[in-house]
């Protein structure tokens, strides 16, 4: 992966990372909308794609997340979550 990616920094897997945000939807009573509702499915995974974002630009595109009312309001807990967990909610 250096190889084809010398500028990029390896910080986790992003199959457990998702696996990560896909138990909260579990743990919090989401799990059969999570798989009935492609549009609700689709907001959760756009959680996951911030891994994809430059580091530079993580925490702004949470906050356009979470500030353009993208998300549901269900999934509030999850973003919570994924705050404290992966963004590190300020003090």
């Amino acid at each position: 992966m250096v190889s084809a990616f010398p500028q990029s920094t390896h910080r986790g897997c992003f199959f457990y990372f998702c696996q990560c945000v896909y138990r909260q939807i579990h743990s919090h009573g989401l799990k059969a909308r999570y798989e009935t509702d492609a549009d609700f499915a689709l907001k959760v995974r756009l959680l996951s794609a911030i891994a994809f974002v430059p580091t530079q630009y993580v925490v702004e595109a949470f906050e356009m997340l979470c500030d353009d009312d993208i998300l549901p309001p269900e999934l509030q807990p999850i973003v919570d979550y994924f705050e404290d967990t992966w963004i590190r909610r300020p003090q």
